[in-house]
């Protein structure tokens, strides 16, 4: 992060490290810097199911906020 801050993929897996922690203000803060750059917040960004990770809906609910 302290090479790329503006990478858009590190932003979106930090902020997915954060929110499995259960820091959602942080890591809400990474999805909102990525939308903040232009870049799309969406789970396509990564290649693999998350639908069984705990809260998942709420974190698509979050997404969904940030892109609207």
């Amino acid at each position: 992060m302290r090479y790329c801050p503006n990478d858009e993929s590190l932003l979106f897996m930090r902020g997915l490290c954060f929110y499995k922690l259960g820091n959602i203000d942080e890591a809400q803060k990474d999805w909102e810097r990525i939308a903040k750059l232009g870049g799309d917040i969406s789970l396509d960004l990564i290649d693999y199911d998350l639908s069984q990770m705990e809260d998942y809906n709420e974190m698509l609910e979050i997404l969904a906020e940030i892109n609207n």
